[in-house]
């Protein structure tokens, strides 16, 4: 499951970069579709340079109102997989990072040259999403 628009906004607004993969997940806010979320894919959803700005088409799909939407326009939701290797790549190798449940959700750990954080989140997305903020 994809992260929650609100905290995928956060994350684009932190200075999160989005280089678009095949299967990522991403929604187009403020045009009344908020609560919808969408995938590339090889066939229908594709990504593609129109006008010299990186486009995001719809294709195959003769009901959908949109052709396409910027990049830009768009936000990536990030998987927890995607999340967890952002992490990983921020803190390098020397640290480590743990995920567990918890009454209220889930609780990430990150240690670093002796230094403990713990962040916390109803998903696990989500505590990985806070992790990620902290290092942004």
């Amino acid at each position: 499951m994809p992260l929650s628009l609100k905290t995928s906004n956060q994350l684009k607004q932190a200075g999160l970069n989005w280089d678009p993969k095949t299967h990522d997940y991403f929604a187009v806010p403020d045009v009344d579709m908020d609560d919808k979320f969408f995938a590339l894919s090889d066939m229908t959803v594709t990504m593609e340079v129109l006008h010299g700005y990186h486009a995001i088409t719809f294709n195959g799909s003769v009901e959908w109102a949109l052709d396409f939407v910027f990049q830009t326009d768009a936000i990536w939701l990030p998987t927890e997989t995607q999340l967890r290797e952002l992490i990983i790549a921020k803190l390098g190798s020397d640290a480590s990072l743990m995920l567990q449940s918890s009454i209220g959700g889930y609780v990430v750990t990150v240690q670093k040259e002796g230094s403990k954080s713990i962040f916390e989140g109803i998903t696990a997305e989500e505590a990985y999403a806070s992790a990620l903020l902290s290092l942004l």
